[in-house]
């Protein structure tokens, strides 16, 4: 256990508690050992929180329009919908964020490709029309440049469509948010082999 000292009157306290979670397992099953009632317990909010993003995401409805529907169906209190509504929405507000991030971003790498094509295109028309160089002069220099083209244009294509995506993201009010880490997300699409559970 730690705690930082407070240098003035206007410095918040903040401290740090650690616990110790005593194995029960002597009770003769792992079913009841603390252990087991805490990973059940996270599995059990984390569906909770998973089910309640998708109707929300699905219907349009606020979350708080949910809170009697999740107490008698999943048998909870209203302290415990409203911090696992509350947490939601910290994930669905850092979302955005990140939407809104990646949306300007996109916008300035857009432009600054479409910058770098409209020079390399022009330089191409200028080797095009020099008299004083040969065909195969011409071959050399743009060969190169025509494939760095082609390659920045399929970027190009690439990150525009991605834009329009977000951009309608946006005005539909749709956000993506992957629960878990990025192994979990990954093992999606290999359920039966590596023995993921759906919830």
């Amino acid at each position: 256990m730690g705690k930082q000292k407070v240098h003035n009157n206007t410095d918040p306290i903040s401290f740090t508690a650690g616990t110790l979670l005593p194995d029960l397992s002597f009770l003769g099953s792992r079913r009841f050992t603390l252990h087991e009632f805490c990973t059940d317990m996270g599995k059990f909010y984390g569906r909770i929180k998973r089910t309640l993003f998708e109707e929300v995401q699905s219907t349009g409805r606020p979350a708080i329009s949910f809170k009697n529907e999740y107490l008698k169906a999943f048998g909870i209190t209203a302290r415990q919908f409203n911090a696992i509504r509350i947490d939601l929405q910290g994930n669905i507000d850092s979302a955005i964020e990140v939407q809104t991030g990646r949306t300007a971003d996109l916008g300035n790498s857009i432009k600054s490709v479409m910058k770098w094509l409209k020079t390399k295109e022009a330089k191409i028309r200028k080797v095009q029309a020099d008299k004083n160089l040969s065909n195969t002069a011409k071959h050399d220099i743009l060969k190169p440049l025509r494939f760095a083209v082609h390659n920045k244009k399929r970027r190009l294509a690439i990150m525009e469509a991605t834009l329009a995506a977000l951009k309608q993201d946006k005005e539909e009010k749709r956000v993506h948010i992957c629960f878990g880490s990025k192994a979990l997300f990954h093992k999606q699409f290999e359920l039966t082999e590596n023995g993921t559970e759906i919830f």
